[in-house]
């Protein structure tokens, strides 16, 4: 059996892409940190931020290995460069429609588009550090050992959030015979309590795939209720609460901490 092998122009090219993602990210955590409108979530993005920062250094210290200059463009960089700026300029544009929930939505589905491609790379230099030798196979693997958990906590975080603020924005209230019915995504949650509706949702602690759904006591929000979790070796699951408001509702029918977060590990 051959001894798998890797493109050096190719590992190249995607150490020079790696490099443009982790400063377009940069400026994604900077501008979806002018939408975030949540706490908990803007905490979360400044921790975030910082560390992609650190992810450029660890990037530019790959450069020096590979004999790169990091400031090198390439037709590939150059496109993951216009998606970056792309993700910005969608982030300014929600927030002049003057609804900073929709906004926050918007910068949170920004960031899960940066991070997926930020996470791509990282495993992909993980793949290629599963086989070079030598100084080059050390410095690889020592960059991804570094990074690798950071980049699953960027993306499936919020990817979390995003389901979150999604149910949030979508819930919608009536009043009838002297009572509130809510509605979200069009699923009647009337008889969950009116301070809290909780979902639950999974993400990988290893580097096995993805696994996620938003789950209702009795049923699965957003989905089928019988539908199969996907088969995870082990998972993180996350239960989120949010609290429901609805509209031109007494401030009394409403009461607890907003969006506590509760997270434990399934085997």
């Amino acid at each position: 059996m051959s001894k798998a092998r890797y493109d050096s122009q190719q590992l190249n090219d995607l150490v020079l892409q790696m490099m443009e993602t982790e400063l377009g990210g940069e400026q994604v955590y900077r501008t979806a940190l002018t939408c975030a409108v949540n706490p908990d979530l803007k905490e979360e993005w400044e921790g975030y931020l910082q560390e992609t920062l650190t992810h450029q250094d660890v990037v530019r210290s790959l450069c020096d290995t590979l004999g790169l200059d990091p400031d090198t463009q390439s037709p590939t960089r150059r496109v993951v460069k216009h998606i970056g700026e792309s993700l910005v300029k969608a982030m300014q544009l929600a927030k002049q429609g003057g609804d900073p929930a929709a906004a926050q939505l918007v910068a949170c589905e920004c960031v899960v588009h940066a991070e997926t491609k930020d996470h791509a790379n990282w495993e992909l230099l993980g793949k290629v550090a599963e086989v070079a030798t030598g100084d080059l196979g050390r410095a690889l693997k020592a960059a991804h050992e570094a990074v690798e958990k950071d980049e699953d906590h960027h993306l499936y975080h919020t990817k979390g959030w995003c389901r979150e603020l999604a149910v949030e924005v979508s819930l919608t209230a009536t009043r009838v015979d002297g009572r509130w019915e809510l509605t979200a995504f069009g699923r009647d949650v009337s008889e969950r309590p009116l301070g809290a509706l909780t979902y639950v949702t999974q993400a990988p602690s290893d580097r096995q795939g993805v696994g996620c759904g938003a789950l209702g006591s009795g049923g699965r929000l957003g989905g089928d209720a019988g539908a199969r979790q996907p088969p995870l070796a082990r998972c993180a699951r996350v239960a989120h609460t949010v609290h429901l408001r609805p509209r031109h509702a007494s401030p009394r029918a409403h009461s607890g901490p907003k969006t506590p977060k509760n997270l434990s590990m399934c085997q």
